[in-house]
């Protein structure tokens, strides 16, 4: 049987060396919300000389690439030159604190694309739908050309 000081002891020691682990794991945390804090304004500082009203860019989301550490993904808005504001997506490499141009214009060119690719794959469904509808005599749809 264990002597109750020498319980609480042993209760003691399991306890702090959980509450150790808690404290690591929230430290790693914040080191990375830093780091991705860094990055993210690296790669905003980048995008700003590209918009109408840089001093209006607002950080929605930033995000790590799973497939890479130094590729973040960032969803904002920016004022447009009607001053509204407009929803931006923008990808940027990070490498060596900077951010890698080349792979940064070609991060963003294969988004585009693949926005541009998913709004044509929609166009032709709609299309072949509204094909399909007037085979049957029935009213066609109205689809918008992306």
């Amino acid at each position: 049987m264990i002597e109750p000081a020498r319980h609480f002891g042993l209760l003691s020691v399991i306890l702090g060396l959980a509450l150790a682990g808690c404290d690591t794991e929230k430290a790693r945390e914040a080191a990375r919300a830093e780091a991705l804090q860094q990055k993210t304004d690296l790669c905003i500082e980048h995008l700003k000389p590209s918009l109408k009203d840089p001093y209006s860019v607002k950080v929605f989301k930033a995000t790590v690439s799973p497939g890479n550490p130094n590729v973040i993904a960032i969803d904002y808005h920016a004022k447009n030159s009607f001053g509204a504001y407009m929803p931006g997506e923008f990808k940027c490499e990070i490498v060596d604190g900077k951010v890698d141009e080349g792979a940064t214009r070609t991060l963003n060119a294969i988004a585009r694309l693949e926005r541009e690719t998913a709004a044509q794959h929609a166009y032709n469904i709609c299309l072949e739908e509204s094909n399909a509808n007037l085979a049957r005599g029935e009213a066609g749809r109205d689809c918008q050309k992306p």
